[in-house]
This record gives structure tokens, sequence and C-alpha cells, in this order.
């Protein structure tokens, strides 16, 4: 349980054709930076269009004004628990991929 101040986040679900993906690990190796990379640079050789940014070593600010502008946000994929990005990104109206839980 994280308690957030919603008003803080603004909410804004963008109306484009092709998404735009934000990943922000705080610590790159224990989030699954690598198997997101590898991931998006698949869907990248299928033909799929979408902007993909990666955020590290900035401001939390810096990171909600991304989200803000953002579809899609993927948060930790290799721990079983969603972390604050998920739910700031959520906060921030955007679809959210987090969590290895196979019953989620």
């Amino acid at each position: 349980f994280l308690p957030m101040r919603l008003d803080d986040y603004p909410f804004n679900v963008p109306q484009r054709d092709i998404p735009v993906i934000v990943h922000a690990p705080s610590r790159k190796w224990i989030k699954g930076s690598h198997v997101i990379e590898q991931a998006l640079e698949n869907l990248r050789r299928e033909g799929i269009p979408f902007e993909a940014y990666f955020l590290h070593d900035v401001s939390n600010k810096e990171v909600i004004d991304a989200l803000v502008n953002a579809d899609v946000a993927i948060d930790q994929l290799l721990l079983p628990l969603s972390g604050k990005l998920t739910l700031e990104a959520m906060a921030c109206g955007c679809a959210v991929a987090s969590g290895d839980r196979e019953e989620y």
C-alpha cells in the first residue's frame, strides 16, 4: 500500500495513433530493463509503430511529465509486485505492464 495524493498527478489519455511507451527504472538490472528493451526491439522489427522513452537517473517530476504524455508505462517485470511507477502511471492515465505474477 502506497498512499498517494492524486491531485499531484495530471490525468491525461492521449488520443494518438502511435503509442508512446515510458520505462523509468530506479535500478535497471532489478526492474528487467534488458527484457523490456529486447521485447520492444522485437516489436519494432515486426513493424509495430511506437515511440519508447527510457528514463533513468532523472527527477520524479521529469518522470511524471513523461507519464502525462504517455500511453503505456512499463514498470518492473522481474519482481512479483508493482512499484510506485505503476501507481503514478495509472494516476496519469497510462495503461501499465508490471509484475511477474501468473495470477495477474
